[in-house]
C-alpha cells in the first residue's frame, strides 16, 4: 500500500511527524502553530494518494527507489513462470520455511512481485513462497527433501537480553560492539582507536505497540497506537528499508544473519534454521 512501512512517502512523513512529535513538546503551549502544523501534515498525506497506483505498483513488484528488483534472479522468476503457464510441476531448493535448505516440488498458480503461491505437493496444501529465497533445484543435488512430518522447532522465550545472552560472545569474536538491553540489540563498529561508533550498523528491537497514522473528518493529521502484529523490527545500515518480524525466531535468524554478512572479522556462526512466516 501507499503508506506501508517501507515506502519513501511513508517513511518522509514519519519523520515530519516525528519533528512535530518535538515542536510541541518544546512549545506546549503555542497551540495556533501545532494545529497548523497538524493541518499541514494531513493535507500532504492527503494529497499523496494522488501518486498511489505509482507507489503502489512498484512496491508491489519489489522495486527498491531506484526502480532496481530487489534480491531475486530474473531468470529464476521466467522459469517459474513458464512452468506456471505451462501447469508444469517444478522442483526448488527453498532456502526459507520451517525447513530452510530442503527440496521440494511445486505446482505453482499465481506469481505477484515476489510472492509465489504454489501447490506444495508433499503436503499436498497451497503455501505462499518468497521468490527471493527460491533456488531452481539443480538434478544433482544433494540437498534433503522437505519432511512434512518434521516436528516444528520450539519457539524461543523471553527478550531479546535473554535471547541474545549466550550469543554475546559469538557476535563480540565477528569484530561487533554489542549492546543489548531487555528490548533491543544492536551492532556496531570499532574505529581505529578501538572506541566504538555511535550509530549502529545493525539494530533489532521489540516494540508491543504501533502507531498508525490518519487524517481526521477535519484534514488534520493524526495517530493511533495499536498493539503490533509484528513487533520485532531490524534495521541494518546497508539496506534502507526495515524488516519486521511476527515472532522472535524469525527476528533472530534475520539478525544473526545480517550479522554475519556485514561481520568486520570473518567467521563461521552457529547455524540457525527458523521459520520467517514465508
Amino acid at each position: 500500500m501507499l503508506f506501508g512501512t517501507n515506502s519513501i512517502l511513508r517513511q518522509h512523513l514519519e519523520e515530519q511527524w516525528q519533528q512535530l512529535r518535538e515542536f510541541a513538546s518544546a512549545n506546549p503551549n503555542d497551540e495556533a502553530a501545532i494545529s497548523q502544523k497538524r493541518k499541514a501534515l494531513g493535507e500532504a498525506f492527503s494529497n499523496g494518494f494522488s501518486n498511489e497506483t505509482s507507489f503502489i505498483n512498484r512496491e508491489a513488484h519489489g522495486f527498491n527507489e531506484c526502480g532496481e528488483m530487489k534480491n531475486m534472479s530474473q531468470s529464476i522468476r521466467d522459469t517459474l513462470v513458464e512452468a506456471c503457464d505451462n501447469g508444469e510441476v517444478i522442483r526448488i531448493v527453498y532456502h526459507g520455511g520451517s525447513q530452510p535448505g530442503t527440496v521440494r516440488d511445486i505446482s505453482i498458480i499465481t506469481i505477484c512481485g515476489l510472492d509465489v503461491r504454489a501447490r506444495d505437493l508433499a503436503v499436498g496444501t497451497t503455501k505462499n513462497f518468497n521468490l527471493a529465497k527460491i533456488e531452481l533445484a539443480d538434478p544433482s543435488t544433494t540437498a534433503p527433501h522437505y519432511n512434512p512430518n518434521h516436528p516444528p522447532d520450539v519457539e524461543p522465550t523471553g527478550t531479546i537480553r535473554e535471547v541474545f545472552d549466550e550469543m554475546a560472545g559469538v557476535l563480540k569474536s565477528l569484530g561487533w560492539h554489542v549492546e543489548i538491553s531487555d528490548d533491543a540489540i544492536s551492532l556496531c563498529r570499532y574505529f581505529k582507536n578501538g572506541r566504538p561508533r555511535k550509530a549502529s550498523d545493525i539494530k533489532l528491537c521489540y516494540s508491543e505497540y504501533v502507531t498508525d497514522a490518519f487524517v481526521d473528518a477535519d484534514g488534520i493529521f493524526n495517530e493511533e497506537k495499536r498493539r503490533s502484529t509484528r513487533p520485532y523490527r531490524l534495521t541494518s545500515r546497508i539496506d534502507a528499508s526495515a524488516k519486521t518480524f511476527k515472532k522472535i525466531s524469525s527476528a533472530v535468524s534475520g539478525f544473526l544473519i545480517q550479522a554475519h554478512a556485514q561481520a568486520p572479522v570473518k567467521l563461521t556462526l552457529p547455524q540457525v534454521a527458523f521459520d520467517d512466516n514465508y
